[in-house]
């Protein structure tokens, strides 16, 4: 087995288990809506979805660092090997700081400020490079939509944070107070926002997987 056989499957491994968590995680959100589940019960089911869809950050520095590693061994160096090790550390160690630290202590805060700014980063240069690949030809077409779709992503996870926020506090409101059908109903509309993001970070990811496997011909 090469060196790019392994990238390669290390690369198509973590695409998979990006969208399969999340799927899990997306089943447990709607699940956790069903006001005839008691509040123990819904609690539960959000933090198994909480915990699914922690997962998948993880996979987002290694997707993207061994998709440049291909793209080096393919003939289109953007970055040296040593860069995107660098860079992918840091990132998974930032993803684990904003998961693991306490919500609300200073490294979680500042770790969630530097995931949104690694996101604006990936949407300005992933898209921005994507589109002049395509109209310049930098890149062949399945590739460069790879570049569009991850900048997508980023976009997603952005508006994921923003958009789940209320839907958390309205679940804290529940464990203190219990269920009310004014909360039910904000509840259901602020997670259904939530998932709107999760929606289409699904599409992101399928678009950049189908791109890859099928090197579709655009």
């Amino acid at each position: 087995m090469t060196a790019y056989d392994l990238l390669l499957i290390v690369h198509v491994l973590g695409w998979v288990f990006w969208l399969g968590t999340d799927i899990g995680g997306y089943i447990a959100a709607k699940r956790s809506l069903r006001s005839d589940y008691s509040v123990e019960t819904r609690l539960a089911i959000l933090d198994v979805g909480m915990l699914l869809g922690r997962a998948p950050r993880f996979a987002v520095p290694i997707v993207w660092a061994t998709g440049m590693m291909l793209m080096t061994r393919a003939g289109f160096p953007i970055l040296d090997d040593a860069a995107v090790i660098v860079i992918a550390a840091a990132w998974t160690a930032n993803v684990w700081l904003g998961i693991f630290q306490p919500l609300g202590s200073i490294l979680q805060v500042w770790s969630m400020r530097i995931q949104t700014i690694t996101y604006v980063i990936a949407i300005v240069a992933m898209g921005g490079y994507g589109g002049w690949a395509i109209a310049s030809a930098a890149l062949p077409k399945w590739l460069a939509v790879k570049w569009l779709a991850f900048a997508l992503v980023g976009i997603a996870a952005i508006w994921l944070e923003r958009a789940s926020a209320p839907a958390i506090a309205n679940f804290g409101h529940l464990a203190e107070s219990g269920s009310t059908p004014e909360l039910e109903k904000e509840l259901e509309r602020n997670l259904k926002a939530t998932l709107r993001a999760v929606v289409l970070i699904y599409v992101a990811t399928l678009i950049a997987g189908i791109s890859g496997l099928a090197k579709l011909s655009l």
